[in-house]
């Protein structure tokens, strides 16, 4: 948990099992629609109805995949990119800033990440568990789909892009 938090002991969480070794209080959400921004700089974070205890690099994985983003390119165009952005680049450029050195493993955490994500909306959502069932019926499972086909497709790009 987070240095100084003690969960209360009838703490419920959006997130069934979310309590382990290793684990820190997280957002499970980060990313650019879920920030404030001021001048146009992330200030704060909004949208906290997922927080609570997580495997400590989630949020990081979770900004990763949100930033840089590893995503399909027309996911990138409907978030205002003109073209594709160069993954690479931007992918080191998280990691240097975050000051991961150990890059090791980092893509194979990544898709566990999203099969995780993908497993959890459609057994959560279909079980009528919110937010899931929300998510669920908007279509999001496709989404995540889409977004775990594009990491498994350009693995070898992201690993050479991490070395």
């Amino acid at each position: 948990m987070l240095d100084g938090f003690t969960a209360p002991a009838d703490a419920v969480w959006a997130l069934p099992d979310s309590c382990g070794p290793g684990y820190r209080f997280g957002h499970n959400g980060v990313g650019p629609p879920n920030a404030v921004y001021a001048d146009g700089v992330p200030y704060a974070f909004i949208d906290w109805e997922l927080a609570g205890p997580a495997p400590a690099l989630h949020d990081v994985i979770c900004a990763a995949v949100n930033v840089a983003p590893l995503r399909p390119d027309h996911f990138c165009r409907a978030v205002g990119f003109s073209e594709p952005p160069d993954r690479d680049a931007r992918l080191r450029l998280f990691c240097d800033a975050y000051g991961l050195t150990d890059r090791s493993g980092l893509v194979d955490a990544v898709e566990i990440f999203m099969r995780d994500g993908l497993r959890e909306l459609v057994e959560l959502g279909g079980a009528g568990v919110l937010p899931f069932s929300r998510y669920l019926a908007k279509g999001e499972d496709r989404h995540l789909r889409w977004d775990l086909d594009w990491v498994v497709a350009h693995r070898s790009q992201l690993e050479g892009a991490l070395e």
